[in-house]
């Protein structure tokens, strides 16, 4: 029996824009409602039994997200929204004589939100800003956000401070674990991961041809879910973890010719404790384009040193994968009058052996080929 992991979904965006105001007073709202409805076949060898088994998943995530914005007076901005999301599905383990729930879970948030900031001054401009944010679940109750933010633009470039407090709620993942255990409900009484952010960076132009910006950060998490097994049973989670990461991040956009862009980011970051999953000390990106007549090229390369990658919320050392190169390709040829072009793209043109989770290689060097319409 050869296993099987089959995935089938649709996914559906709705957006509507309002424009109002004129000038300076211009500004524009939008509504966005989504559907994201899908299902998993996981067909499994039971070497110890001798027989396949399956695990059978559904979901079905629906929202919709209100935002608009106002100009207040000279040089004010508010920014007022409403968000709505539902989501959640359904889990279980059939074999040839049981079925096995993992639960049916449905989860609910409503937010409200609202942000203000003002530019002061002309050759120079000071725009403070701050804005929060209540969220309102259905079983883990409210919780507040927000962030502060000062933004300095003048003659030499830009400047910028910012904080912000944001939070993550328990899931899915977890309900389901405690319902394996037999213990209901109780994964409602778990709060919610918090994430202080701060942020300090500077943006300068030197020409119309050459931009650069860097910016240092700090992160902090708090009440980190982690697994406490027994004894006494049963397993359980609780908010007791906490961990920091630091870095720096520097970008270098460049256009050496009218028809040539160059760029290139680099973010360097260290975790205290030092193995934190998915954290990579170095991730990079570097890419150009090219058009020239009928023709139009892109490159972008990818870089992920060696890091952990595994659930921090579980005991267990998480496993090592190694760091890779990744380089992926773009040739299009646009057909003059038409709106047509035939492209040519690849990915993973050096055919690197990667992952991103244990387990679960990524597909090699392929290629793809196409024809886009634009009328």
């Amino acid at each position: 029996m050869r296993p099987r992991f089959e995935t089938d979904g649709v996914l559906g965006v709705f957006t509507l824009t309002r424009r109002h105001g004129t000038g300076k007073q211009a500004r524009e709202g939008v509504l966005k409602l989504h559907l994201d409805d899908g299902s998993i076949d996981w067909r499994q060898w039971d070497a110890g039994q001798r027989h396949a088994f399956f695990t059978l998943t559904d979901w079905r995530n629906y929202g919709m997200r209100l935002e608009d914005h106002f100009a207040v007076g000279d040089g004010g901005d508010l920014t007022l929204g409403f968000e709505m999301e539902r989501y959640g599905g359904r889990s279980r383990e059939v074999r040839p004589a049981s079925t096995l729930s993992f639960g049916d879970f449905r989860f609910g948030n409503t937010a409200l939100f609202a942000g203000y900031a003002h530019t002061f001054g002309e050759r120079v401009r000071f725009i403070p800003s701050a804005g929060v944010r209540y969220n309102d679940s259905r079983d883990f109750g409210g919780d507040w956000g927000g962030q502060v933010a000062l933004r300095v633009e003048g003659p030499l470039g830009e400047a910028w401070v910012r904080a912000a407090r944001a939070f993550n709620l328990p899931g899915v993942w977890a309900a389901a674990f405690y319902k394996s255990y037999g213990t209901g409900d109780r994964y409602k009484e778990l709060e919610p991961e918090l994430l202080d952010h701060l942020e300090i960076g500077a943006s300068r132009a030197f020409s119309e041809k050459l931009h650069v910006e860097v910016a240092l950060f700090r992160n902090e998490v708090k009440d980190a879910l982690r697994f406490l097994p027994p004894p006494p049973p049963p397993p359980r989670w609780a908010n007791i973890g906490e961990y920091t990461s630091e870095g720096v991040e520097l970008s270098v956009a460049a256009q050496p010719l009218p028809e040539l862009s160059l760029f290139v980011g680099v973010t360097w970051s260290r975790t205290e404790p030092e193995k934190v999953p998915f954290a990579p000390e170095w991730t990079g990106t570097a890419g150009l384009t090219w058009a020239h007549g009928p023709w139009r090229l892109s490159l972008d390369l990818q870089h992920l040193s060696g890091r952990e990658a595994g659930n921090l919320r579980y005991p267990a050392a998480p496993p090592h994968l190694d760091g890779f190169v990744l380089v992926n390709g773009r040739l299009g040829y646009r057909f003059a009058g038409t709106g047509l072009e035939l492209y040519v793209a690849g990915e993973n043109l050096g055919d690197t052996d990667y992952s991103y989770r244990p387990g679960y290689p990524m597909p090699g060097a392929n290629l793809l080929g196409g024809v886009t319409w634009s009328f």
